[in-house]
């Protein structure tokens, strides 16, 4: 058996943080006061969408053997521990579409890195 090179290791290791990296910025934006949070110009729901598609093929790419139900489910749990916990920042409150928007975001992004992956074999 090889041992992958040190840059392999090196980059594996980025890929397994960048979900972690990537939570955190979710979390601690969304934590942020009312007054101090930045704002997109786009539909508040389609930012809830968009983070937790990305978050959610991040986590896939880095976890790829992982089952994709759970991948979902762990996604989803978090954005509603982050929803429930903006119940205790200034200015913010739990809101049930939020939610609804992280969980589709998540859907998305699991069955979005399924067919690029389907796709990536049939052009091999």
């Amino acid at each position: 058996m090889m041992k992958k090179s040190f840059h392999s290791q090196i980059k594996q290791k980025i890929i397994k943080i960048l979900p972690l990296f990537f939570a955190g910025f979710i979390g601690f934006f969304s934590l942020l006061p009312l007054e101090k949070a930045i704002s997109s110009s786009f539909y508040d729901k389609f930012d809830h969408f968009i983070a937790y598609a990305i978050l959610a093929i991040t986590t896939k790419i880095a976890w790829p053997l992982r089952d994709n139900f759970h991948i979902i489910l762990i996604v989803c749990f978090y954005g509603a521990i982050i929803e429930l916990c903006q119940n205790f920042s200034p200015g913010r409150n739990p809101d049930f579409l939020d939610m609804l928007a992280n969980a589709f975001g998540a859907i998305s992004g699991v069955v979005s890195v399924i067919m690029m992956k389907k796709r990536i074999k049939k052009i091999d």
